[in-house]
């Protein structure tokens, strides 16, 4: 499923149309999922332009439909924790210069850190 998820994301961002793309999606009989999560996001997009919506409702809608297919395709997956191991892998958070991560430029955690009592 890895690698079908790689390819589909190689061939994304090579600059093919997202119409191709959403054809071959479409022909497909089996699909990955971060094909089907592409697909929903597409089809809300297109169902949107036809309505005549602002670009700004029409991207929106696109997002909550890919979200909403992210979260029946991928379930096991926490968004969140995901993001927090990405943070700290990051070069400038293992440096202790992330201030997202509690690092040294944040003065939110350093305030919090010196806080009495904690």
């Amino acid at each position: 499923m890895r690698s079908r998820n790689e390819t589909f994301e190689r061939e994304f961002w090579s600059g093919k149309s997202l119409s191709e793309m959403n054809q071959a999606v479409a022909a497909k009989a089996d699909t990955a999922p971060i094909e089907r999560i592409f697909a929903s996001g597409i089809r809300e997009f297109l169902k949107l332009r036809e309505r005549r919506l602002d670009a700004g409702a029409q991207l929106d809608g696109a997002r909550r439909a890919m979200r909403a297919s992210f979260q029946r395709e991928m379930p096991h997956r926490d968004p969140a924790r995901d993001l927090h191991r990405r943070v700290l892998q990051h070069p400038a958070t293992q440096r202790g210069q992330c201030p997202l991560a509690g690092g040294a430029t944040s003065t939110a955690s350093t305030a919090a850190t010196a806080a009495p009592g904690r």
